[in-house]
């Protein structure tokens, strides 16, 4: 109301929706209304800056299957300045196999998708977009399907359009020189939504995830479930399927061959246990860190910590997601990396656990004046 009031007539619509059900309702209901070829959408806590709109606009021009995402930077949540600006080196967005945003740096040989263009403006391949700042083809939107309606109040639907772009025909990149500053709430939306009082929004979100795994994950929903476990209705998952089968979209196994290349793909069932001494009284613990030394502590053998897994590629993983992601033992002093290209172990008997990439060397732990797990 207050842009209307401020701007000519033709340049503000105010639209309001009976219904709350959140973002995906309000920009399925955006696009449908929307009356230009391109639709973009930000959240309310977003700020444009100068020149922003030009590089968005551009690279949908010259093909409408791309969604572009802008350089998304900071902004003081206390001060509301804009914090940053261009990111380098270039950073992707990615997932984990819960299914949350994570962000990883890009390749400069094989992101970076602008041929003669100086690699600090070059478009960035990215297979994941964030929340919802994006541009995109108004009738493209409409024929991939738009948001899935049955996704509830946040989250889950930025993965979703994701992998339904990718799987289903299209592309998406970011653009670095569109600069769109974007607010980090440091608090609950959900506790500030009076609406929202005596929702159980944790069940809410685990089923719009849970959803996306069942209609996109194909056989890989295993490691969704397997580290999130879901109880509850799902709704109707048929018209999203038949969505999938109508535009002949891709499995997941060539999104990840050919678009999340690099992301680390556990074992579904791998052996797990703990690894300590033999009275099982000291037990090696990630201490919830992606990285850094392993801790020796007192065994608890249900402690999510201190369980390890061991695929068949031959890694020491960590069973559980550390901040976001699978983490594995490295070979020098014994310490935490991700696991793609991580060192490989392998059983000598029942006993000892010995490193394939450093031959005659095994875990072990020694004590020169204090408890420090270290290669023997």
């Amino acid at each position: 109301e207050r842009l209307r009031a401020g701007l000519p007539a033709d340049k503000v619509r105010l639209v309001r929706r009976a219904e709350h059900d959140g973002i995906v309702g309000a920009r399925n209901r955006g696009v449908q209304e929307a009356r230009y070829p391109v639709v973009i959408i930000l959240d309310s806590h977003a700020e444009v800056t100068h020149g922003w709109l030009e590089p968005l606009l551009g690279r949908i021009a010259e093909d409408r299957t791309r969604v572009v995402v802008p350089n998304i930077v900071p902004i003081n949540i206390d001060t509301l300045q804009i914090e940053g600006g261009n990111t380098w080196p270039p950073l992707r967005g990615a997932l984990n196999w819960r299914l949350s945003f994570t962000i990883w740096n890009a390749d400069l040989d094989l992101d970076l998708i602008e041929p003669g263009v100086d690699k600090h403006c070059s478009a960035i391949k990215t297979p994941v977009m964030p929340g919802g700042l994006f541009a995109m083809d108004r009738e493209y939107f409409s024929e991939l399907g738009m948001y899935d309606p049955e996704i509830r109040f946040y989250g889950a639907e930025h993965v979703e359009m994701s992998l339904r772009i990718w799987m289903c025909g299209g592309t998406m990149e970011i653009a670095p020189c569109s600069h769109v500053g974007h607010i980090y709430r440091e608090f609950n939306r959900f506790e500030v939504d009076p609406q929202l009082e005596g929702v159980d929004i944790g069940q809410v979100l685990g089923r719009n995830d849970a959803r996306v795994a069942e209609v996109w994950l194909d056989e890989y929903k295993r490691l969704y479930f397997k580290y999130r476990p879901f109880h509850g209705d799902l709704g109707d998952l048929e018209p999203r399927r038949s969505l999938r089968r109508q535009l002949q979209c891709k499995p997941f196994q060539w999104f990840l061959d050919s678009v999340i290349r690099d992301m680390y793909v556990p074992d579904f069932d791998p052996p797990r246990g703990t690894f300590g001494d033999e009275a099982q009284t000291l037990c090696f613990d990630a201490g919830g860190r992606q990285t850094g030394p392993l801790e020796l502590r007192s065994c608890r053998p249900h402690k999510e910590s201190q369980l390890f897994e061991r695929p068949q590629a031959g890694q020491l993983q960590v069973a559980w997601h550390v901040e976001h992601e699978l983490v594995c033992v490295r070979v020098q002093v014994v310490s935490q990396v991700p696991c793609s290209g991580a060192p490989r172990w392998q059983w000598q008997g029942r006993e000892q656990l010995a490193s394939v990439d450093k031959p005659g060397m095994c875990l072990d732990r020694i004590i020169p004046g204090g408890e420090q797990p270290e290669l023997a």
